[in-house]
Parts: structure tokens; sequence; C-alpha cells
């Protein structure tokens, strides 16, 4: 997905996953309101509009209550991520969901082969210490209610996934699937990393049906936010924060 600002980080990484990652069949670059108007055309591409979500609302509160590290006010499309759920990409059997920006290094036919099936596979965000839990996501200081109510509701203390890299069975999909998600990004606005927070309330605690996606094989690591244990770039399938 994409707005004006990421276009071209967007065309880059749709490039690198024909070129490198060997990828010959469908891409769907999802796009918002500003977009709309500017034609865009890219080869082998759909673009599929969706209406950006509106969070006008609780930007006003957030302002107000600041919770993050200003990416709830100043990165709100990345709740456009949740259009990913809609029944429009039920046409699919399943779906791999990459940001915007993702480097390609290999071909990417070994986490499209992965076994998703019923399930959402995905990176923990708290590898590899795993010191992390999901209470981190959500703000306790300026919403301490919506806090206090997420912890007597939830099992709060579970590993979570990053919405980075996401691999699913369209089969999770139903019709209220996206507006669940919408309601509960609507309801807990304590959610400091915007979508991240959201969808493993949904799919991790209310759904159960995250499982981690395969970290490597005897060949290759498969995907991380950045190297680890002296690795080089080389040594992945994909990154989203290369440093070799």
């Amino acid at each position: 997905m994409t707005n004006k600002p990421y276009l071209n980080k967007t065309k880059n990484t749709i490039s690198e996953i024909r070129q490198i990652g060997q990828y010959t069949d469908d891409i769907v670059l999802l796009i918002g309101d500003d977009l709309i108007n500017d034609n865009i055309i890219i080869e082998g591409v759909i673009i599929k509009h969706f209406p950006t979500i509106d969070r006008n609302d609780i930007i006003e509160i957030l302002r107000q209550k600041p919770i993050s590290d200003g990416r709830e006010i100043n990165k709100v499309f990345q709740w456009h991520k949740i259009h990913i759920f809609d029944t429009y990409f039920k046409q699919w059997d399943k779906c791999l969901y990459i940001d915007a920006g993702m480097h390609i290094f290999k071909s990417i036919d070994k986490i499209l082969d992965l076994d998703c099936t019923n399930k959402i596979l995905a990176h923990s965000d708290a590898y590899p210490t795993y010191d992390w839990n999901l209470t981190i996501q959500f703000d306790s200081i300026q919403f301490p209610e919506l806090y206090k109510e997420l912890c007597l509701k939830y099992d709060m203390t579970v590993d979570y996934f990053q919405s980075g890299v996401l691999l699913y069975d369209t089969n999770i999909i139903e019709d209220n699937t996206k507006y669940d998600l919408i309601d509960l990004s609507n309801k807990y606005i304590n959610s400091k990393t915007n979508e991240q927070g959201i969808m493993n309330i949904y799919f991790n605690c209310i759904k159960n049906i995250w499982e981690q996606i395969t970290i490597k094989d005897n060949d290759t690591h498969y995907y991380d936010y950045w190297e680890r244990f002296n690795l080089t770039r080389n040594d992945y399938i994909m990154l989203k924060y290369p440093r070799t």
C-alpha cells in the first residue's frame, strides 16, 4: 500500500519483488484518496483504491494526549493496512502483504510456499530476546481506563507480531473482519503503533490464529527487521531496514 510520500519506495519494492524476488503472479497496490486522481500505472500491478480511513476526531484527542513517537498523528496512513482484510482479497487463496520500502535479496518462493491454512503468519516483534509482550503496544499513562479494559478482556502478556510482513489464508477474512478491526481501532485509541497493536488484539487475542513465520531453514533466513547475529543482507530473503 502507498500514499504519495511513499510512492517511489513502493515502486522500488515492487521492482525488487519482480526482478530479485522472481515473482511473476498478481501484485495489488492499495492506494488512498491522495492518489486516486493521479492515474497511476505500474506494469503488471493492479491498482486498488480504498477510502482513506477517517481518524480526524481521534487525532484531535491524541494531539492533546500524545501516546507514542508521533506516528499516531503523523503516520495515520498506516491504518490503511486494515483494508488488506477486505473481502476483495478472497479472490486469491493466500496473500502476502509486504510494507512499502521492503528490500528483497532472494526469491520469495520459500515464503509464498509456507502453509498458512486458516492462519496469519508474521514475525514476532520481540525476537530474538522475547523480552516484550503485547502490553507495550498500548499506552497506559494517557488512557489508563482503556489500558485497564484491555488487560481485563484479553491476555496482554502474550508475544505479539510485527505487521510489516503478513502471510495469510484468505479464509480468515469474513464479511465483518475489516469492520471489526476498524471498530477496535476506534475504541482502543491508545494503540502506540497504530494498526499493529489492533491487529494483534484481533488476530492474536480474539481469533488466536497468529503463528510465527519461519525464521530460517538450512539455506537462508526468511525475514527480519534488520540483520542480527553478524549476518549480512545476503543471508536473508527480505529485510525492512538492512544495515550491511
